[in-house]
Order: C-alpha cells, then sequence, then structure tokens
C-alpha cells in the first residue's frame, strides 16, 4: 500500500506542477513535467490494479470507478494534441483549457470514486 501511496503523492505533486509551468508559460518544463505526471499517472493506475487485487469490491462501484478512470485517460490524446496544437496557434488556448479542465474533473471524479469503492471493500485473505 505505501508504494501506491507514493505513486499517488509523486503524480499528484506532478499533476500540479504541470498546471503550474503551464500557467506561467514554461514551455520547455512544463513538457518535461508533463510527461513525467502521464508516465508517473500510468505507474499509479498500474499501482492501484496491483493493490486492488487484494479485496473484493462491490460491482456498482467498482464500474463507475472504472468508467472515470478510462474517461481520465480518454482524455490524455485530447489534451496532449491540444497542447502540441497550442504552440503554434495562440487560439487553441480555449481548447488547451477546456481539455485541462475535463481531465481534471475526471482525475477528481477518479480518487473520488475509488475512496468511495473503498468504503465497502472485503479484504482477502493473504
Amino acid at each position: 500500500m505505501l508504494i501506491f501511496l507514493a505513486h499517488l503523492l509523486v503524480t499528484t505533486v506532478l499533476v500540479v506542477a504541470t498546471l503550474w509551468t503551464g500557467r506561467k508559460a514554461r514551455r520547455s518544463q512544463h513538457y518535461s513535467v508533463a510527461v513525467a505526471a502521464i508516465l508517473s499517472l500510468l505507474l499509479t493506475v498500474r499501482e492501484a490494479g496491483l493493490y486492488g487485487k487484494g479485496f473484493t469490491f462491490d460491482t456498482t462501484r467498482l464500474s463507475v470507478h472504472l468508467v472515470f478512470a478510462g474517461l481520465c485517460m480518454a482524455a490524455l490524446p485530447g489534451l496532449i494534441y491540444s497542447g502540441f496544437k497550442l504552440r503554434k496557434n495562440p487560439y487553441a488556448r480555449g481548447l488547451h483549457q477546456r481539455w485541462i479542465l475535463f481531465f481534471l474533473l475526471m482525475l477528481l471524479a477518479t480518487f473520488t470514486t475509488a475512496g468511495w469503492m473503498f468504503m465497502n471493500a472485503i479484504a482477502l485473505d493473504a
């Protein structure tokens, strides 16, 4: 569990750093931190899957969580595309900001539904 929580913390810090560097127009830092945030997010998802194998979850709660997690991951290509488009077209800023908002809302919903999912989870015997 500690590895999962560490990945979750690192991912959170990197997502915040990505937002901050983007907002401050620090492009080279933004690109580096954004790549690190995506890689960290993927590792966190992997760790969550491994950690979750030790529990039995209510199927409805698990399904709701997985929908939000899937939407969060599905937002990444649009987020990345709009970011690249913004490099050459300042009018793409609105598009990029909408993708950011959608991604962040889905990330928050994923995190919230994970907590909700664990509220009645049953730990499997070790």
